[in-house]
């Protein structure tokens, strides 16, 4: 071996660079053998990288080919009714798309106490399932220090729905949906969900509403089936504000008697109004707005596939022992 070759292999032995402290926003901004871990934040940007994969904990290579176990998200069982009012007779909303009110029926579900934080995306980008948002900009939370407890939003429908299933869970029909904001309900009722019997005065304290942002989960009003509860019972946060959600049904124009409709759209349902509306009439729970559930469905209808005002909720179907199952 010559000299130059000597010197080349004493190089490349002393030279060991430390990557632990590499910037990174996802795990693609990190070499091999690193994941970015947000639980180490960087100035200016989500995280920084460390060795091994996401969830790992520092084990060896060889401990890494069984994947972390799915992120557990609190839930409560909504025990579903043979029948109740879907949408509303009010016609003070051109754009709410809610008439006519009719009779639907669900089933026992499973539901979310709060939408997916950021937190909550971030662990299924690490684990390699999940894809950064679609969307990014003024307004967007992910990789924005301090929003890890916000809402994940500017995701597309089908980004959504590979959430849900990472952790065995489901995106709901938009009658799910509607049923656990505001259970059995009179189509004359303004339907929000803390409204309780009759027709309820828009309260904006009640809501992350108006502020041109999202807000942290948990910090308004909680309520279950169409009333305000507190934390000894189940309820859930922010059906109305913070974030629209996503649901999986079709935005078809209401034709009673129906069953969750089809129309062959590009479109998908999202409900429940945000932070950045400025009409409270669009918090309603019978509200319903669209986009494009992803950019190739994009047209003169439904012009965006994400926005910063729309994230998402996992529901899931409940057993009769009350567990919740998977589709």
């Amino acid at each position: 071996m010559n000299r130059y070759a000597l010197g080349l292999l004493a190089l490349s032995s002393c030279f060991n660079p430390d990557l632990s402290s590499k910037p990174c926003n996802d795990n693609a901004g990190c070499p091999a053998s690193y994941f970015c871990d947000t639980a180490r934040v960087t100035a200016g940007a989500a995280g920084s990288c460390s060795p091994g994969r996401a969830g790992d904990g520092g084990n060896s290579i060889g401990d890494l080919m069984t994947p972390p176990p799915p992120l557990v998200l609190k839930e409560y069982v909504v025990l579903g009714k043979k029948t109740f009012t879907l949408g509303s007779n009010l016609a003070d909303l051109p754009v709410s798309n809610d008439a006519p009110a009719f009779q639907r029926s669900v089933g026992d579900i499973c539901v979310a106490e709060t939408e997916v934080t950021v937190a909550d995306y971030t662990k299924c980008l690490q684990a390699g399932i999940c894809t950064p948002p679609a969307g990014s900009g003024v307004g967007c939370n992910y990789g924005v220090a301090g929003r890890e407890n916000h809402p994940i939003n500017c995701v597309e429908f089908p980004q959504a729905q590979t959430f849900c299933s990472w952790i065995q869970r489901r995106l709901p029909t938009e009658s799910e949906w509607e049923y656990a904001a505001n259970g059995e309900t009179s189509s004359t009722a303004a339907k929000y969900p803390w409204a309780g019997a009759g027709i309820a005065t828009f309260d904006p304290t009640n809501a992350c509403f108006n502020i041109g942002s999202t807000c942290p989960v948990g910090t308004k009003v909680r309520t279950y089936k169409g009333v305000e509860v507190g934390t000894a019972q189940p309820g859930f946060y922010d059906l109305a504000g913070n974030v629209h959600e996503w649901t999986t049904s079709e935005p078809c124009p209401y034709a009673p008697p129906a069953t969750d409709l089809t129309c062959s759209s590009p479109g998908r349902v999202v409900r429940g109004g945000s932070g950045f509306d400025t009409d409270g009439k669009v918090l309603r729970s019978t509200v319903r707005l669209a986009q494009a559930k992803d950019s190739s469905s994009i047209n003169a209808t439904y012009t965006n596939s994400w926005y910063r005002n729309v994230g998402f909720r996992c529901f899931a179907t409940a057993a009769p022992n009350g567990s919740c199952v998977f589709p």
